[in-house]
């Protein structure tokens, strides 16, 4: 299983490279809404998570 989970994040991510710039910076402006909105859960694992979705789609490279 661990490789099949392995093989799906590399197909992802290349899907992710290959995303047209406006997908990519409406998608980064929903993931920022979300970061937003976690940061005022009491859950961290909330902020963890949009930091990694953030983090995948390189939301702040274009910043």
């Amino acid at each position: 299983m661990k490789g099949l989970q392995a093989l799906l994040l590399q197909i992802l991510i290349e899907l992710i490279q290959k995303m047209t710039p406006e997908l990519r910076q409406l998608l980064c402006g929903m993931l920022h809404e979300l970061e937003r909105k976690a940061k005022t859960t009491p859950n961290p694992v909330d902020d963890l998570i949009c930091m990694l979705l953030l983090g995948l789609m390189a939301c702040d490279e274009e910043k």
